[in-house]
């Protein structure tokens, strides 16, 4: 096998290795079933990705509480309350949120050429650990915008996330 071109091989978690949309849309299904109703994957998303940058474009916020505030106005525009207790469920629900089924795999053979493997998230530092239980593959190093209070979504200081690893830069 050639020697491999890159010495790190970053990526963003949630979209690109964690299929966040079912998370999201399993996450709303539940709350929901929980109430005694039921919800509409699609709708859900559609109200989701529609909430989400409004959020996150507020003002800085971990992103527990980006998806608390999400949260809450995604089930009430679908017409139903969940008290403001009630709102943690979909940040509870991230750490299970499932990878695709290509990650593990992908990430085992670059691995095994010899690339290092980095991830690079929005999240708060406990909810991207408990994402990364979920993997085969261990993932070296790892930058969260909760380290220097910025979100890599919304224009706040994502050129931060450039930083030295060995003679490396992620």
């Amino acid at each position: 096998m050639a020697p491999p071109r890159f010495d790190w091989i970053t990526f963003d978690c949630y979209g690109t290795l964690i299929d966040w949309e079912r998370g999201i849309s399993d996450a709303f299904t539940a709350q929901a079933g929980r109430k005694g109703r039921t919800v509409d994957r699609s709708s859900v998303l559609d109200v989701y990705h529609a909430v989400e940058p409004v959020v996150e474009a507020e003002t800085y916020r971990r992103y527990r509480e980006v998806l608390g505030f999400a949260a809450e106005q995604v089930v009430e525009r679908l017409g139903w309350t969940v008290p403001p207790e009630g709102t943690g469920f979909l940040a509870e629900s991230l750490p299970s949120w499932p990878p695709f089924s290509d990650t593990n795999p992908a990430l085992a053979r670059l691995a095994g050429g010899g690339v290092k493997l980095g991830i690079l998230s929005n999240v708060d530092d406990d909810l991207l650990a408990g994402t990364r239980a979920t993997s085969t593959t261990s993932c070296r190093a790892r930058r969260s915008a909760f380290r220097w209070r910025g979100s890599i979504g919304n224009g706040n200081p994502s050129d931060q996330r450039v930083r030295p690893i060995g003679n490396s830069a992620i």
